[in-house]
């Protein structure tokens, strides 16, 4: 067994069974499947965890949880990111009719569907489910207006990510039902404060009745969040 160190503020080690895929994607991300010890098969992207097989389901049934909190109206949905599926899955068990799934990185979808397949697999065998390859933002300049009750937002808790979403808020607004719900994941208040505040703050601007959501997540070893907002009908 090896350790494999992950920054998220501080150094975080896991100890590695096995490394079933390391490599570097066609758009340059470093893809990780690696089987830990606690956690089961995980996926890392640029050394960062992003999901563990066996606390994934507390991350993506908090995660569309968030935003049927505020309203159940679960006709179509959109997911801009989530590329292991659990979020698309957490919809389909839902009963969602539709849900358009927007993944740059093809490669990590189907490093997920090889190696963690019990995340995903609901996701592979249902025709509720599109994926859309490419930029999420470019694909969505095609779509029509207000065909979502419920956009997710499931991209890298970075500064980078939240001016993106910020750059795109009309057109995410554009697609959204009125009284429809955007959720984003934004990182753990607890080791980020400014971050979550500065993803409360796009949302604010552009939606309204704005509420956090936590959940404690053993593999991040933090709670973490999850934004919600209503587009004003």
């Amino acid at each position: 067994m090896m350790i494999f160190i992950a920054h998220l503020d501080k150094k975080k080690y896991y100890v590695v069974n096995k490394v079933l895929e390391d490599f570097v994607s066609r758009i340059g991300q470093h893809i990780e499947i690696l089987e830990l010890e606690e956690f089961g098969k995980s996926l890392f992207i640029n050394n960062e965890l992003q999901v563990a097989e066996k606390d994934e389901h507390i991350y993506s049934g908090q995660f569309v949880d968030s935003a049927m909190s505020i309203n159940s109206k679960n006709s179509n949905a959109a997911i801009i990111g989530g590329g292991d599926g659990g979020v698309a899955r957490e919809c389909l068990s839902r009963r969602f009719n539709f849900v358009d799934w927007f993944e740059l990185d093809s490669e990590v979808v189907s490093a997920c569907t090889k190696h963690l397949s019990k995340i995903g697999r609901k996701v592979k065998e249902s025709n509720t489910v599109k994926c859309v390859w490419g930029d999420a933002f470019e694909s969505i300049n095609s779509i029509e207006d207000s065909k979502y009750d419920k956009i997710f937002v499931d991209l890298n808790d970075d500064k980078y990510c939240i001016n993106l979403a910020a750059k795109n808020m009309n057109n995410l607004k554009r697609i959204l039902k009125p009284g429809g719900v955007i959720t984003a994941q934004v990182g753990s208040k607890d080791k980020k404060p400014k971050q979550v505040d500065d993803w409360l703050k796009v949302l604010s601007k552009n939606f309204v009745n704005s509420k956090l959501d936590g959940v404690f997540i053993p593999s991040f070893d933090c709670n973490w969040n999850f934004a919600s907002s209503v587009l004003n009908s």
